[in-house]
């Protein structure tokens, strides 16, 4: 199954994680853990979040939050698991 390209709008750094992705593929669907390197990928950092799947009942704790996103988000997740954020009330996202 061949993967779909992106679009000729996609971001610079979207395009070249897709790359680094692909080419860590080798074939296969996905690339394993060990195939990915961060330090062959130093310009995308700052923009990306490395995370871990951990227990029996999987919760994702984000390993390495880019300061892109911590500043986006104006708040630090690195070592935090997804399920012990707070997203904010649904009436400040606009859903109650």
């Amino acid at each position: 199954m061949g993967k779909p390209p992106l679009s000729d709008g996609a971001h610079s750094c979207l395009r070249e994680l897709f790359e680094y992705w692909n080419e860590r593929c080798g074939g296969r669907r996905m690339p394993a853990r060990r195939d990915i390197d961060p330090a062959d990928i130093p310009r995308l950092l700052p923009h990306l979040r490395l995370a871990d799947v951990e227990g029996a009942s999987p919760d994702v704790r984000c390993r390495r939050v880019g300061t892109e996103l911590v500043e986006s988000f104006a708040r630090e997740f690195t070592g935090r698991h997804l399920s012990d954020l707070d997203y904010g009330r649904t009436e400040e996202r606009g859903e109650g």
